[in-house]
């Protein structure tokens, strides 16, 4: 079998006899599963594929989502009578699933200009009471293998979003040397 000499530097050695213990099997199969990883992370890159984390825990309770996607629609409205800001997603990934992201919490926005009230309006007037804890706050993550199979969880025109977006198969991703 043939083998090639590498030469590393004294910090990388040093990094390295660190994390001995933690390398499962030989040095060179851990160094070939890194540098896989980076290529394929490089390929996943150059075609608009980045690392996507959501959130999808209730408040209080955390919980991370992790994986390689492409957002390709996206929504964000304000919602009962602007109390409740709802940022929608979409994302395809490189195996060509879908997954829709939706989030609902409180519109701070609302509360800082004072219940809503049009700009310029008289502060010292009565403002409608906003009570923070009366606005629903929800996520939503579903995996699905077709665009077809998120309708009646997405609304339909982020649906007819995503679809133009999938249909055209260009790139996504332009580099620009500026």
């Amino acid at each position: 079998m043939p083998s090639k000499t590498i030469y590393l530097s004294v910090e990388d050695v040093a990094f390295i006899e660190a994390h001995r213990d933690e390398i499962e099997g030989s040095l060179s199969s851990a160094l070939m599963e890194g540098l896989r990883m980076v290529i394929e992370k490089r390929k996943l890159e150059a075609t608009g594929f980045e690392e996507i984390r959501l959130d999808t825990g209730q408040p209080g309770a955390r919980r991370l989502k992790i994986f390689s996607g492409r957002l390709v629609a996206r929504s964000d409205t304000t919602e009962h009578d602007g109390t409740a800001q709802v940022s929608r997603r979409i994302y395809t990934t490189p195996k060509g699933s879908w997954v829709y992201f939706e989030r609902s919490s409180v519109n701070w926005n609302y509360w800082s200009t004072g219940g809503g009230q049009a700009s310029g309006a008289d502060w010292s007037g009565d403002i409608d009471p906003f009570d923070p804890a009366e606005v629903e706050s929800r996520r939503v993550f579903e995996v699905r293998p077709s665009l077809a199979e998120l309708d009646g969880i997405a609304p339909a025109e982020l649906i007819a979003q995503a679809r133009v977006e999938a249909d055209t198969g260009t790139s996504h991703v332009e580099r620009l040397d500026i």
